[in-house]
């Protein structure tokens, strides 16, 4: 049955639950530290066969954020990165086929940069994860192309909010001719050439009272 995964920030932590998409009764699959609805460590996205979400988590409370594998049937979590001291993890995306992951990694909030893992059949990570940006910035959102080849990004690289686009194997990222200079989480489509992003709006007033 389709079925929805959707966050709930509590005071034990953020829930992470799913829910069929038909609807009735909602079922909680875990319950984690980090608030996982607040941006950069934000973070809970389908795998392509539905067997797995990945998440924001961490071992402890100490331990900083990292990205997790949380099997949809047993529950279990399968910790796949480890991030460095004083840094942290976020904002994971499964490629198209289910073989990479891409995500954010920071080295003091909010700023961070994108890093591919890539993955075996069973999720299993295959070597390090492999750093594709450098740039030390904002990013608010990615996700791959529906060919796998590239990563389109929300980030403030060229001094705005804009849409961006970096080859899976790193280099250059290009700016998009889409989007404007408040451009925000970025989804693309598994089938044909359709961009969602959000745009933000500022109105800034003065009053008196």
């Amino acid at each position: 049955a389709l079925r929805i995964a959707f966050l709930r920030d509590t005071p034990a932590g953020t829930e992470i639950l799913t829910i069929k998409a038909a609807g009735g009764a909602e079922r909680k699959l875990h319950v984690s530290p980090v608030r996982m609805l607040e941006w950069p460590v934000s973070g809970l996205v389908w795998s392509p066969d539905g067997k797995f979400l990945a998440i924001v988590d961490t071992d402890s409370a100490q331990a900083p954020p990292s990205i997790f594998l949380l099997d949809i049937d047993t529950r279990e979590r399968r910790k796949r990165t480890t991030p460095p001291a004083g840094s942290w993890d976020g904002l994971p995306a499964f490629s198209p086929d289910g073989g990479s992951l891409v995500f954010t990694r920071g080295h003091g909030r909010p700023l961070s940069d994108i890093y591919i893992l890539r993955l075996s059949g069973s999720g299993q990570p295959r070597g390090e994860p492999r750093r594709i940006t450098y740039d030390n910035t904002f990013v608010y959102g990615l996700d791959w192309t529906a060919d796998g080849r590239s990563i389109v990004f929300s980030s403030t690289r060229g001094g705005v909010w804009a849409l961006w686009r970096v080859s899976a194997s790193g280099g250059e990222p290009e700016r998009l001719p889409v989007g404007s200079n408040n451009a925000f989480w970025p989804s693309l489509s598994r089938k044909g050439n359709r961009l969602a992003y959000s745009e933000g709006v500022a109105d800034w007033n003065v009053w008196r009272v």
